[in-house]
C-alpha cells in the first residue's frame, strides 16, 4: 500500500473531483475528518423511554440518549416527537417537561390541560448544548405535573417517543 500526501487536492474549472466507480473514500479510517460548519456529524436516535404514571410534582426521568461527540466545540441538537403525556382526571392541569444535562436544564416545555379526562398531550420539543468534551453525555428528558392531580404516562402501543441527537460541526 502507498501513501499519497498532499498539501491541496484541485479540479480545472468546471469540473469536480470524484472518487472512481467501485471505489470508497473512507475519511474515518486513519484520522479526523473536518467537516464545514453546520454540517451534521453524526446522529443517535434513541426510543430508551420509561413507562409510568405518576402524579409526581417534581420531575422524573421520562426517557434518556447518549451521544459520544467527536469534536468538544460542536454543538449537540436534541429533539423528541412521538411519545405523550395523558390526563387522566377531571381537574386543570400543567404538565411540563425538560431535557437536562445532569443537573443543567436545556429546555422547558409547558402544556395546559383544561380538565378533560384522556386529554392526550404530544411530546415535541427541541433542546441545545455544546459539546464541552469527546467523552459520552447523557441528556435526559424529564416531566412533571403541576399539582399532582393529573398523570403523566406514555403510551407505548401507540406512541413511543423517538429522542434524537445530533452532532453538529461548528
Amino acid at each position: 500500500m502507498s501513501t499519497l500526501e498532499v498539501k491541496e487536492l484541485s479540479a480545472p474549472a468546471g469540473f469536480d473531483i470524484k472518487i472512481a466507480s467501485g471505489k470508497t473514500l473512507d475519511l474515518n479510517s486513519q484520522g479526523d475528518v473536518k467537516m464545514p460548519a453546520g454540517s451534521v456529524v453524526q446522529a443517535v436516535r434513541s426510543t430508551d423511554y420509561a413507562d409510568l404514571n405518576t402524579s409526581s410534582t417534581t420531575y422524573v426521568t421520562l426517557a434518556t440518549i447518549t451521544i459520544t461527540p467527536r469534536n468538544s466545540s460542536n454543538l449537540i441538537l436534541l429533539s423528541v416527537t412521538g411519545g405523550k403525556m395523558n390526563h387522566n382526571t377531571a381537574s386543570a392541569t400543567t404538565h411540563l417537561y425538560a431535557f437536562y444535562r445532569g443537573a443543567e436544564v436545556l429546555s422547558y416545555n409547558t402544556h395546559w390541560s383544561g380538565g378533560s379526562i384522556n386529554y392526550d398531550i404530544a411530546l415535541n420539543t427541541t433542546a441545545y448544548d455544546m459539546a464541552d468534551t469527546t467523552s459520552p453525555i447523557t441528556f435526559h428528558l424529564k416531566g412533571k405535573v403541576s399539582n399532582g392531580n393529573g398523570w403523566l404516562m406514555h403510551d407505548t402501543a401507540n406512541q413511543v417517543p423517538n429522542i434524537t441527537a445530533m452532532e453538529i460541526a461548528q
